[in-house]
């Protein structure tokens, strides 16, 4: 159910980005990027839109490799200046993931599964590089506020517990893309 939710306040937000998209038709400036975000636990996709020089905004989904967790995010970007070759911007966006862990240790085996809902603030700069500048690599770094709920069981010789806990996101909020604009 929680997961229900985050799911539907990342839609509204990407709902909202898509009624910028339609009000912005009329400019000349629409860049639109396929883009992905390295990670250790995966590889994310996602799509960058400038809709004009200084409002974008980004959608990522990134699950691991064992495609049990997942991780998804929405964005609004703004960029108060617009230089060649590096863009200077500020965005809020809203995110959630989803855990689902298992593993078992000297005959002990444990179900872990945890989902959460993520809010960040943050500035980041994005360098347009290749003869068209249509390859964007870009640098984030913010706040970011949340907590999770996790949900647990652990079956030893003895019985089965089950455990729940909350726990705070860690504030500092850092991330990186590369971005392809396929129509620059």
């Amino acid at each position: 159910m929680k997961l229900a939710r985050q799911l539907v306040a990342v839609l509204c937000l990407v709902g909202l980005a898509f009624a910028a998209v339609q009000s912005a038709r009329a400019a000349d400036y629409p860049l639109r990027a396929a883009t992905v975000m390295p990670n250790f636990s995966g590889i994310g996709l996602g799509a960058r839109n400038w809709e004009t020089e200084q409002l974008g905004w980004d959608v990522q989904f990134q699950p691991s490799w064992e495609f049990n967790d997942f991780i998804y995010s929405a964005s609004a970007l703004w960029a108060p200046i617009e230089p060649d070759t590096k863009k200077w911007y500020f965005g809020a966006g809203i995110g959630g993931f989803s855990y689902d862990e298992s593993f078992s240790l000297y005959g002990t085996s444990t179900d872990l599964k945890y989902s959460g809902l993520t809010f960040k603030l943050f500035a980041g700069c994005e360098w347009l590089k290749g003869i068209k500048k249509n390859h964007g690599l870009s640098v984030e770094g913010g706040l970011q506020f949340g907590s999770a709920t996790m949900d647990g069981t652990m079956k030893t010789a003895s019985g089965t517990y089950a455990y729940k806990s909350e726990f705070t996101m860690p504030i500092i909020y850092l991330g990186g893309t590369y971005a392809f604009y396929y129509n620059k």
